[in-house]
């Protein structure tokens, strides 16, 4: 059995990566910056008014993962992958990263979740998003021996709209916890934290060693609508270390009373926002990997974002060992 740096849970989604005017997404009521849950059939009439130029494989866990693999780490990710062309292709690309997934997790004559992502001319990405219920991550997808030899687990909010994924998630991470692994949580999207407000309040505060969230998310999961009262909050909350993107305000990290502010990495243009999060998060981690203080993670983080945002969809040209020395 191999050793795991991280083993990620989350839905496995390839991106299909379109231009759009604000006035499309509106017509197609796909909530803008954000993401709105779809049914299979409402994509034909969607692809009429777009042009894909990228797929790609994504999901918020899986693109953090992916990027680990990259920078070299060993990574494992679970979650369901369906055995049509989407989840052929996700599967290849994981395969390619190295990747390691086990075997209950693919399932035979389903569909993969996919989004389609809406890039507007201010580069903004709202996502129309397909997830399969049938896709569920269930217990038999959670070796215990894989979670014995992982040094940190990573869990995206999302499966809490699910309430197989969220069970099994729920039963990993007191096993994970009896084993003292350290649980990261990306909260990902503001509309998923107030549909599972109680739950991943409790989880927040209760498992979480590090805790990943925009500004959006932070005042969402700490019921205020004013920054400077969630970071208050996260003060209080100080068994978790908070980590709060702002966009062009740069990031912050909070554990207690240490607060560490990252201004944000200034780039010739904004291309496409897809991923922003998730390498973020991703370069943060490669700096927790390498032993690194909390403001070289963050920069490290910042410079992934960076990077990702420059370009359309989140395939970038590795390996960037250049964020962070190892």
């Amino acid at each position: 059995m191999s050793h795991f740096r991280i083993l990620g849970f989350g839905h496995a989604i390839v991106d299909l990566l379109a231009k759009a005017s604000i006035s499309t997404i509106h017509q197609h009521n796909i909530k803008h910056g954000g993401m709105t849950l779809i049914q299979p059939e409402q994509v034909t009439t969607l692809l009429d008014d777009l042009s894909v130029t990228v797929k790609a494989p994504g999901g918020s866990t899986a693109n953090t993962i992916r990027y680990l693999a990259n920078l070299g780490h060993n990574t494992g990710f679970i979650g369901g992958i369906g055995d049509d062309d989407n989840g052929l292709f996700f599967n290849e690309s994981f395969l390619k990263a190295r990747i390691q997934t086990p075997k209950p997790c693919y399932i035979r004559n389903d569909n993969t979740h996919f989004s389609v992502i809406c890039i507007t001319p201010e580069s903004e990405r709202s996502m129309a998003t397909f997830i399969n219920d049938n896709l569920a991550i269930t217990p038999d997808m959670i070796p215990n021996d894989w979670l014995d030899v992982s040094e940190y687990i990573y869990i995206e909010a999302y499966l809490w709209n699910h309430t197989k994924s969220r069970n099994s998630i729920l039963d990993m991470a007191n096993h994970a916890s009896s084993k003292g692994k350290k649980i990261i949580l990306t909260l990902a999207d503001s509309i998923c934290i107030k549909q599972n407000l109680d739950a991943l309040k409790s989880f927040c505060f209760d498992k979480a060693s590090y805790v990943f969230a925009n500004h959006e998310e932070i005042c969402a999961l700490m019921e205020t609508d004013q920054i400077d009262e969630a970071k208050y909050k996260c003060k209080q909350k100080n068994n978790v270390t908070w980590v709060i993107t702002e966009g062009k305000h740069g990031a912050c990290v909070i554990k207690g009373m240490e607060y560490v502010h990252l201004p944000a990495v200034s780039v010739p243009k904004v291309i496409d926002k897809t991923g922003a999060g998730d390498f973020f998060a991703g370069g943060f981690i490669h700096g927790l990997l390498n032993n690194k203080s909390l403001l070289e993670c963050g920069i490290s983080g910042s410079k992934a974002a960076a990077k990702v945002i420059q370009q359309i969809g989140t395939s970038l040209p590795f390996k960037v060992n250049n964020l962070i020395q190892r």
